[in-house]
């Protein structure tokens, strides 16, 4: 697929495969997906709106962004794999359904920004390799990093996670949100707050 710009929206079920290449952005709004995408330079995925339903694995490639904007996504036990420099931003996401996030790209170019993210009996990764920036500018700034409804997710860092800016990253649950870093936290500006279980095997 082919955008050189502007934007084609997907609201219904979409089977995702191929190249997307193009200046432009695909936006799934909502519905269900499966499938793998190699997203070329200069293009991007948008996972932002409604509800975003798995009815199997999907996997991002490429050198191109997916940026995760403040939705909901049901893994329904699947596993949702971003290869790509991946952004999450925007204000309360969640991801539901005992499936797992797995983030594996090593540019240094992911970047999850001032938002909540509640995972829900989820297990979220920053595989072994991969590197995330954590970023908050300022001082009011705060990543937080929750469990709302069902109990049992996890927060894994194998890889790097870099903390920058002046605000906070937050690791809370009222439940059983598991904060496991067995990679690398550099803390580099600003505070980390972990208030639940944690596993602290890493540097």
């Amino acid at each position: 697929m082919d955008i050189q710009a502007g934007d084609i929206f997907i609201n219904n079920t979409s089977n995702i495969a191929g190249n997307l290449t193009g200046a432009g952005t695909l936006i799934w709004n909502n519905g269900t997906s499966q499938g793998t995408l190699n997203v070329g330079a200069g293009s991007t995925v948008e996972i932002s709106g409604g509800t975003h339903t798995l009815v199997n694995g999907i996997t991002y490639n490429g050198l191109g962004n997916v940026v995760w904007d403040t939705s909901t996504i049901s893994l329904g036990g699947f596993d949702l794999t971003f290869n790509t420099p991946t952004m999450i931003t925007g204000g309360t996401s969640s991801a539901n359904g005992t499936g797992n996030i797995i983030h594996t790209n090593a540019s240094g170019t992911s970047v999850i920004d001032a938002s909540e993210i509640n995972l829900n009996s989820v297990t979220f990764e920053n595989a072994a390799g991969a590197i995330l920036i954590a970023d908050t500018p300022l001082v009011a700034d705060e990543i937080f990093i929750d469990q709302d409804l069902i109990g049992g997710s996890t927060f894994r860092n194998l890889g790097t996670i870099t903390k920058t800016g002046l605000g906070e990253l937050e690791f809370f649950s009222g439940a059983v949100l598991t904060f496991d870093n067995s990679g690398v936290l550099d803390v580099q500006a600003g505070q980390v707050f972990v208030d639940n279980t944690s596993i602290l095997n890493g540097s």
